[in-house]
C-alpha cells in the first residue's frame, strides 16, 4: 500500500533539503522548535501563516504542500491580508469558524490539511459557521465555500467572509465606501444589529459561492402556518354549507310567488 505524505511530511522533507536543523527552521518560520516537531509528527496542523512563510521562502507551490500537484497557488494579499486561492475547484478546509453574530478569531486559523472538492468554481477556503445571525440563510455547522475578492469588489447584498484583527464575520454586505466611507455589514436575522467597518479595517475578504449544510428542516413555523391557513379553509368551508342550507331552508319557506329564479 502507497501512503501518501501529509503535509507534515512534505515540510520536514523541505527542511532536510535545506539542511537546516528543526530550531533553524522554526526561527525563519518565526514559531517554536516544539510547535514544529508537532507539525512534521502529524500531531498538529501548520496556520495559515506559516505556511505563507514556507511558500515565500522556500519557493514552493501550497499545492505541493498539499499534495494537489507541482502547479503553483496565487497568494492573493488584500490590505496585508493572504487569502489562498488553490487549484480550480480545491477549496483548503480551514479549522476555524466565522460567526454569524460576533467576530472570531480568524489570523491564526489552522488549515486541517484537507481539502473539499466542487467542480466549476476558482479555488478558494471552506469555513465553518457559527452564531444565528445569519438565520434562516446560514445555519451553525453549515460548511461554506468562498473565493477571495478580486478587483471587481463586494456586489451589494451578496454574502462575504470580512477578516479583521479582531476576527472574521459572514454577513450581507453594503458597499458605502465611497458615500459614506464604510462598509456596511448585515444579518439577515433581523434581532441582529448591522456592523460597520471602514474599508482600512478589513484584511480580506471571501465571497460565499456555495454552501453545504446537513440541516434539512423546514423554514421555521412553516408546517405550522400551513396546517393554520388548512384549518381556516376548512372552517369556510363548513360555513359556506351552513349558509347553504340557512338560504334553502328560507327560500322553501316563502311564498312561491315570491320565488325567484
Amino acid at each position: 500500500m502507497v501512503m501518501t505524505p501529509s503535509i507534515g511530511d512534505r515540510i520536514r522533507d523541505i527542511r532536510k533539503l535545506a539542511e537546516l536543523s528543526q530550531i533553524e527552521f522554526a526561527d525563519l518560520l518565526g514559531i517554536r522548535q516544539s510547535s514544529l516537531s508537532q507539525i512534521e509528527k502529524g500531531i498538529s496542523k501548520p496556520s495559515l501563516e506559516t505556511l505563507e512563510r514556507i511558500v515565500k521562502t522556500f519557493d514552493v507551490s501550497y499545492d505541493f504542500l498539499f499534495g494537489a500537484s507541482d502547479q503553483s497557488a496565487a497568494l492573493v494579499v488584500s490590505g496585508g491580508a493572504a487569502a489562498y486561492r488553490g487549484e480550480p475547484g480545491q477549496f483548503a478546509l480551514v479549522d476555524q469558524t466565522v460567526m454569524g453574530g460576533g467576530f472570531a478569531g480568524f489570523g491564526d486559523a489552522v488549515v486541517a490539511g484537507e481539502a473539499i472538492t466542487y467542480p466549476g468554481l476558482e479555488g478558494g477556503v471552506a469555513v465553518r459557521v457559527e452564531g444565528t445571525s445569519m438565520e434562516p440563510t446560514l445555519r451553525p455547522g453549515d460548511v461554506l465555500l468562498c473565493t477571495p475578492i478580486g478587483r471587481e469588489g463586494y456586489a451589494d447584498n451578496r454574502v462575504y467572509v470580512v477578516v479583521t484583527a479582531e476576527g472574521a464575520l459572514v454577513k450581507r454586505v453594503l458597499d458605502r465606501s465611497r458615500s459614506e466611507g464604510v462598509l456596511l455589514l448585515k444579518s439577515d436575522n433581523r434581532e441582529f444589529a448591522p456592523v460597520q467597518l471602514r474599508p482600512s479595517e478589513v484584511l480580506g475578504a471571501y465571497s460565499v459561492r456555495r454552501r453545504i449544510t446537513a440541516d434539512l428542516s423546514g423554514p421555521d413555523g412553516l408546517y405550522d402556518r400551513l396546517s393554520q391557513q388548512e384549518q381556516a379553509l376548512r372552517d369556510l368551508y363548513s360555513q359556506q354549507q351552513r349558509l347553504e342550507r340557512l338560504l334553502g331552508e328560507r327560500l322553501g319557506d316563502e311564498p312561491s310567488g315570491l320565488r325567484t329564479n
